[in-house]
């Protein structure tokens, strides 16, 4: 078989790439031979029903990205081209307080991710690079500090969020974030509370002390009359 057809079909589940490689002959001319370099196939996920099935390392992220999104209590979804690692770094050490993290996502995966989890609406979000901001505890104060960080820096520009399924604009966010955080409303409801408690206990006493003076003052008044009495 010649060199030409001995270069044929690559073993299954590799690719083959051909190059061709000087050689010496017996007559001292150079000729070129073939050489057949072989390696594993690109994996790019198992075709079922004509429609391409994730990877088993895609799967992983899939169902990652479900569980993270359907236990968040909000969702920013933000374009941090332009930042560096230690920008996104100094930005996830003032989330980690809040009970909030960034992390880097595929717009593939992420409406995969988002549809299992029942999230509708994130088409015009899902363009470009996404940095997804999943808050877990204090909303309103990660709103504030993706806001903050978005108009100091002016790279990280918000797309908009996710909060009880629905999606909601980057406006919305940004009114989010001049919310009262959650110290300062639990600090307004003791206050509205504790107000009208303050007058009851004003009103009820009023009557009292009222009743204790005019006790005092009579027997005051006895205890002088008494000394008159004994004085005659």
């Amino acid at each position: 078989m010649s060199d030409r057809g001995s270069w044929n079909t690559p073993t299954r589940g590799l690719s083959a790439l051909s190059v061709r490689a000087p050689d010496l002959c017996g007559s001292g001319h150079i000729r070129f031979r073939r050489i057949c370099i072989c390696g594993p196939e690109p994996d790019h996920g198992a075709v079922k029903g004509g429609e391409t099935m994730p990877t088993t390392k895609k799967a992983q992220t899939i169902d990652e990205l479900t569980d993270q999104l359907d236990k968040a209590k909000l969702a920013i979804l933000t374009d941090y081209r332009g930042l560096t690692v230690s920008d996104l770094q100094g930005l996830r050490g003032t989330l980690r307080p809040l009970g909030a993290e960034f992390r880097i996502a595929k717009n593939t995966l992420t409406k995969i991710a988002a549809d299992r989890a029942g999230i509708t609406g994130l088409d015009p979000a899902l363009e470009g690079p996404l940095g997804l901001t999943l808050v877990y505890e204090d909303v309103v104060g990660a709103s504030k500090a993706i806001t903050d960080y978005a108009r100091i820096s002016r790279i990280l520009t918000v797309k908009g969020a996710v909060i009880d399924k629905r999606f909601i604009s980057a406006g919305d966010v940004e009114a989010l974030s001049t919310m009262p955080s959650r110290e300062v409303l639990y600090g307004r409801i003791v206050g509205l509370l504790a107000s009208p408690m303050a007058r009851t206990v004003g009103v009820l006493s009023g009557p009292s002390r009222s009743l204790a003076y005019l006790m005092q003052a009579r027997v005051d008044q006895l205890g002088g009359a008494s000394e008159a009495l004994a004085a005659d």
